[in-house]
């Protein structure tokens, strides 16, 4: 199985270097993964489904789990990813080096300047222009007054109703049912 994208080749290249032969807690490795400019997304879990990496699911025992431990993810290469590794690795180390044989005898010479550059003009920026707000002739704001109407004093209490106007009136409305719930009554009795 080849791996095709170039975001899980780096990625797979970074975690074959950092775990090598071992294991290492999935929240450590995506720290170490994050200080070399990886994250752990997408193109992990792509190795994963591809057999190249294996996550393992170490369960805490009774009473750590009774006290809250969670469980631990523990990463490594499989050994087919190993193989994989090792293909992969194989091609870098048989490129040949570039022979210094190779250079050219000239060296390139730098291009002439034409003699008639032209002058390059820099504008010299204007200084702000200032105005004098006094000369200016506003009229004067003039304070304005505003009417307040006499309100009614606020009300703090709420007087009792009179006893001439029934509780339905003023949307007071008893439930007998709400009654025997608080106190315990059964529903039989109403």
């Amino acid at each position: 199985m080849a791996i095709y994208a170039t975001l899980e080749a780096e990625l797979f290249s970074v975690l074959v270097e950092l775990l090598g032969d071992q294991r290492l807690e999935r929240h450590a490795l995506r720290v170490l993964a994050g200080a070399r400019g990886h994250e752990l997304g997408r193109p992990y879990l792509n190795l994963c489904q591809q057999g190249l990496i294996e996550e393992i699911r170490v369960q805490p025992g009774f009473f750590r789990r009774l006290f809250g431990t969670q469980e631990t993810l523990w990463v490594r290469v499989t050994d087919y990813g190993q193989k994989v590794a090792g293909t992969i690795a194989e091609p870098l180390l048989a490129e040949p080096a570039p022979a210094a044989a190779e250079t050219k005898s000239h060296p390139r010479q730098p291009d002439q300047a034409s003699p008639e550059t032209p002058k390059v003009v820099i504008a010299q920026p204007r200084p702000p222009e200032v105005f004098n707000v006094a000369a200016i002739d506003m009229p004067q704001p003039h304070p304005v007054v505003v009417a307040v109407p006499n309100l009614p004093p606020e009300v703090t209490s709420i007087d009792a109703p009179s006893s001439a106007a029934p509780l339905h009136a003023i949307g007071f409305h008893r439930d007998p049912r709400r009654d025997a719930a608080r106190y315990g009554v059964s529903n039989t009795c109403l």
